[in-house]
């Protein structure tokens, strides 16, 4: 049997609205298809592993988190499911116990967010608690918080890259040591939307 090419601009029904394929017959558009705005191209999950970093730590990177993108238009929703937790490892003055995450697009160069957030011009999630108990009635000076904190973010990446799209989840603690994914699902879900 010789195979064949068959060139055509428009495939129309002849008969109603439906074109269909023969019974038990695939269509591969793996060379290229292109589908409407808003179209959910691909879903890639990853879970981030349990992990911590010490006080007074900035920046610290908890792991590098890939897409390959099909194509340059597309923009790239984020789905940021975090819990995290804090705790003192010492007495402090202030009390301060801020902490802060931000998603960098290490492809690009750019921070993801979706606006400023306390403290942090490039985060998307910033805390400003206290530890210090010092004159609260039945604590005393010295008697510390552990902060267990969960969190959800959308984050919308669209720069016009095509290719593998690499993200870097960020974290920073003040007076505390914190700990990513240890008490529940941490995750970020990636997906490529045709626009």
């Amino acid at each position: 049997c010789t195979m064949s090419t068959l060139s055509v601009n428009t495939i129309t029904a002849e008969t109603g609205n439906t074109v269909s394929l023969a019974s038990g017959k695939t269509l591969d558009a793996s060379n290229g298809l292109t589908t409407p705005a808003g179209h959910v191209i691909q879903v890639v999950r990853h879970i981030i592993p349990d992990q911590s970093i010490s006080a007074g730590s900035s920046n610290i990177s908890f792991g590098n988190y890939s897409i390959t993108k099909h194509h340059a238009s597309s923009n790239i929703l984020i789905l940021v499911n975090i819990e995290y937790s804090n705790t003192p490892t010492g007495d402090s003055a202030s009390g301060d116990d801020n902490s802060s995450m931000k998603l960098r697009n290490t492809t690009d160069g750019v921070y993801i967010k979706n606006r400023a957030v306390y403290n942090e011009s490039d985060g998307f999630f910033a805390t400003d608690t206290s530890h210090y108990y010092s004159g609260i009635s039945g604590l005393t000076a010295g008697e510390f918080a552990h902060h267990t904190y969960h969190t959800t973010a959308s984050l919308l990446d669209t720069t016009n890259t095509a290719g593998q799209i690499t993200y870097q989840l960020q974290a920073s603690a003040q007076n505390s040591a914190f700990r990513m994914g240890r008490f529940g699902d941490t995750s970020l879900t990636m997906m490529e939307i045709a626009q």
